[in-house]
């Protein structure tokens, strides 16, 4: 949670939030630097044993960038639901 501003509560295990935050580091290293301000997430959760993060990008976003994050998200998912 170091790199963006504004991220909501996380409604997840707190076991759970060290890897969230290396998510978001992750995420934080794709944006470009003048994309990184326009970068918002407007849910952090578990639902159903996964984790949930959605996002929006109020800036040009290519298709790759979007798959790229979203890889990132369901690779971190699987990930903590091994733990479970």
């Amino acid at each position: 949670m170091r790199h963006f501003q504004n991220v909501p509560p996380i409604c997840a295990p707190a076991d759970w939030i060290p890897r969230i935050d290396q998510l978001l580091s992750d995420i934080w290293h794709l944006l470009a630097p003048d994309q990184r301000s326009s970068f918002q997430i407007t849910d952090i959760k578990e639902k159903w044993g996964g984790l949930r993060l959605y996002w929006l990008l109020q800036a040009d976003v290519t298709d790759e960038l979007s798959n790229q994050i979203d890889a990132l998200i369901d690779q971190a998912s699987d990930e903590l639901q091994q733990r479970h």
